[in-house]
């Protein structure tokens, strides 16, 4: 997707939706993630304490990708009922240090038009953080 470009509709298609949104998160590309995001938008990342709005949004999820060398996501299922996308799959971190960590996870979105009002992820982040 180009920058800027009209946003896939995330009923058509989920799956190939939500594999523009994670490319987005794959390729560490903050602004590029937040177009798929409407203005007051709120993002949880497991039991973090909830982000809202754009700039906040950005500033999480921003340092959250600098604190990776990189992340890959395979998405093993997408579904869609009006106004909501769920995704599940297993997501790949490479942490700064070299080590591989893989995790399953699900991401629960409220869709508000073509842009995600909510988003919440479900993952067990610990295998991440552990020595």
């Amino acid at each position: 997707m180009v920058r800027g470009a009209h946003l896939p509709d995330p009923g058509a298609d989920p799956r190939a939706w939500a594999g523009a949104l994670l490319a987005a998160v794959d390729s560490k590309d903050t602004g590029r993630f937040l177009e798929f995001l409407d203005e007051q938008a709120v993002f949880r990342f497991a039991n973090s304490p909830p982000a809202a709005g754009k700039a906040a949004i950005a500033a999480m999820v921003g340092g959250f990708f600098d604190s990776l060398q990189s992340l890959s996501h395979e998405v093993r299922g997408a579904w869609s009922v009006p106004g909501c996308v769920f995704v599940e799959g297993v997501v790949t971190y490479v942490r700064k240090d070299g080590r591989r960590v893989q995790i399953a996870f699900a991401n629960v979105l409220a869709i508000s038009g073509a842009r995600v009002s909510d988003y919440a992820i479900y993952i067990d982040p610990s295998p991440l953080f552990a020595p």
